[in-house]
């Protein structure tokens, strides 16, 4: 096997270890500890990396990098969960906090100390395949072991899973859509100055897209769907006079130019996300 041929091999295993174990955080920390519960873990993270840094200013978070991403008109877009976003040293490190201890519950071995000891004799390879410095076939032998035990860990069936199916795609996929089909349905209730449902709105408002960070246009969506809570407190106050106090509150807050952006956003973010993805 040649040097090239050692690289190309770890390359392929370190990105199914990092892909399921992103994914497998993202699909059991919510559980675990809420829908926000990236946030901590980004935070936490950003504070590691000021406590290695012997840098004044602090190096770019996560949303800093993402907004100079986004000005790189030359790359197409794409939307990624900010838990990819982290540090792989980060990644081990987050099953070894006592916040994610339940994650231990998801794996065979329920070890979860096992996953962050993996990822701190893996970081060293997997910076030197990032970096094109040859490995050897030790090093090789290294992560076809822990490859084996993170899958084994995980699950064979569910780490296949994770790595060839990205929850985090398939749920935003899944959500923008459900999201887009209560927005029309919410568009032609108020022109017939009729209830407005929101149940998918009240479920999925903490989701990671709408972050202004992490999705094109999340505010005009955020705005508008706001903007039918508010319908709703109106529509609800009194029967008597509900139409005409309705219609009048249509013409002084609703906008029509908000609600095409705020779909225009959703259908656009869905479709890019189900090319790229399926």
């Amino acid at each position: 096997m040649t040097a090239l041929d050692r690289n190309l091999e770890a390359y392929r295993l370190i990105y199914e270890i990092e892909v399921a174990i992103r994914e497998f955080l993202i699909a059991w920390c919510e559980p675990v500890s809420g829908p926000t519960w990236w946030k901590d873990v980004l935070a936490q993270a950003q504070a590691s990396k000021l406590e290695r840094s012997s840098e004044k200013r602090a190096p770019p978070g996560p949303s800093e990098q993402r907004a100079k991403d986004d000005r790189k008109t030359w790359m197409s877009r794409r939307v990624f969960h900010p838990i990819y976003f982290v540090d792989f040293s980060e990644l081990g490190a987050a099953f070894e906090r006592k916040a994610n201890k339940e994650l231990g519950n998801h794996l065979v071995s329920r070890d979860a100390k096992a996953i962050g000891d993996h990822f701190g004799r893996l970081l060293p390879i997997r910076n030197a395949v990032a970096h094109n410095r040859p490995i050897s076939a030790e090093d090789l032998g290294l992560v076809k072991a822990i490859h084996e035990s993170v899958r084994g860990e995980v699950g064979v069936d569910a780490f296949r899973s994770l790595v060839d199916n990205p929850s985090s795609i398939t749920a935003m996929q899944s959500e923008m859509l459900e999201l887009l089909g209560e927005l029309n349905d919410a568009a032609g209730a108020v022109a017939r100055a009729q209830a407005v449902q929101l149940a998918a709105w009240g479920r999925l408002r903490q989701r990671w897209w709408l972050e202004p960070e992490w999705q094109l246009d999340a505010e005009s969506v955020v705005d508008v769907f706001r903007a039918l809570e508010k319908y709703r407190e109106v529509w609800e106050q009194d029967f008597l006079g509900r139409v005409r106090r309705m219609d009048t509150w249509r013409v002084a807050n609703w906008s029509e130019e908000l609600l095409a952006r705020a779909r225009a956003s959703l259908s656009r973010e869905r479709e890019n996300s189900q090319g790229d993805h399926t």
